[in-house]
């Protein structure tokens, strides 16, 4: 079938597949989710990278993060942090174990605001 915009539709196997200069793009017509919609490794944070130095003693909102295991320093985990500053998000990464420990345990109360204080040799929230 002809579309109005000059593309043509074929319709095959539960989807609609559209032709335009020899490209293939196809349209989903079932309620399947795409791997993407849920796919957690795949989100990625948006936002210029900031050091942690950077924003000690500021009031931040924490947006979200992830948790994973360091390559540098096996045994041990690091924390992507997604926050807004001044209507801008950013991310931070740390290996602070008290941070991390925070977030798994607030993690139902985000988005929050918090300040990262440097106490001796380790960050936390304040």
């Amino acid at each position: 079938m002809a579309g109005s915009s000059g593309l043509t539709a074929i319709i095959s196997g539960g989807a609609s597949v559209l032709i335009d200069s020899g490209r293939r793009f196809a349209l989903h017509i079932n309620n399947y989710p795409k791997f993407s919609d849920f796919a957690e490794e795949n989100k990625l944070f948006e936002g210029d990278k900031k050091r942690i130095d950077e924003i000690l003693n500021q009031e931040i909102l924490i947006l979200n993060f992830k948790i994973k295991d360091s390559k540098q320093r096996q045994g041990t985990s690091y924390a992507t942090i997604q926050f807004r500053q001044d209507d801008k998000n950013y991310i931070i990464f740390t290996g602070s174990e008290v941070i991390i420990d925070q977030l798994s345990k607030y993690k139902d109360n985000m988005p929050f605001y918090a300040v990262i204080k440097k106490i001796d040799k380790y960050y936390t929230f304040a």
